[in-house]
């Protein structure tokens, strides 16, 4: 793994990217006068933490090829690579050692608002086996940034409703954090999993209903970076 010199250190790099995507939400919402961030391209989200991530030392790219990429970390498996690898895909983001080898490769979704497993599967696989594919590999994690959304059950933003809203985003996001602790179990190296969510915040229009931001993290178990043990939610 890549040297820390003249890097910044993983908190940092973990704060900056949830600070943005909530703040992008935050933005969209006050903005539109409350409406959610999935009425908005997946582009609005990923150009948010884009910009957060530009506070930190290395540098950021978007849409970076999955196979050069990867190439350029040394995570590359003998033999032809597995479809499952996703080799011809694009990462949403790339942020860069200051070395110039790709340190955390980061997949956002945004709108996410019903249990079908099959919207994550693809990303996590990616991201597990991009950090299980070679011992000697500068990635030193890798992310999965969404922007989860319910409707209320109800005509409107009574406290009945909110309850409901919030009770099918708390659903929602443990069903994303167990279906990562399955793609965890499932690699041949052992690998650490985080996940952070926000807060849940209401639009005051009853067919926008509520929304928060979560972020998975992975990580190789044996030489995992320092994470956070919570992240701040004011963000301006």
């Amino acid at each position: 793994m890549s040297s820390t010199k003249g890097s910044d250190a993983a908190e940092k790099i973990i704060r900056q990217m949830f600070a943005g995507a909530l703040r992008s939400a935050k933005i969209f919402d006050r903005a539109t006068g409350g409406c959610r961030l999935s009425d908005a391209s997946e582009h609005f989200l990923t150009a948010g933490i884009f910009e957060a991530l530009a506070k930190c030392k290395g540098v950021t790219h978007l849409e970076v090829p999955v196979s050069a990429c990867r190439q350029e970390a040394g995570a590359v498996r003998c033999g032809k690579p597995s479809k499952r690898d996703r080799m011809q895909g694009r990462y949403d983001l790339v942020h860069y050692w200051a070395n110039q080898r790709p340190r955390v490769a980061i997949e956002v979704k945004n709108g996410v608002k019903v249990m079908n497993t099959a919207l994550f599967k693809g990303d996590f696989e990616r991201l597990t086996r991009t950090m299980t594919a070679s011992k000697d590999s500068s990635y030193q994690f890798c992310a999965f940034v969404f922007f989860a959304t319910a409707d209320y059950k109800q005509a409107g933003p009574i406290p009945g409703a909110k309850k409901s809203a919030r009770e099918k985003l708390e659903a929602l996001t443990e069903r994303i954090d167990d279906l990562a602790a399955e793609f965890v179990q499932s690699r041949s190296r052992p690998l650490l999993r985080r996940t952070y969510t926000s807060k849940t915040f209401y639009s005051p229009f009853p067919d926008e209903g509520a929304w928060k931001i979560g972020m998975v993290l992975f990580a190789d178990a044996k030489a995992a970076p320092s994470f956070p043990k919570d992240l701040m939610e004011r963000v301006g």
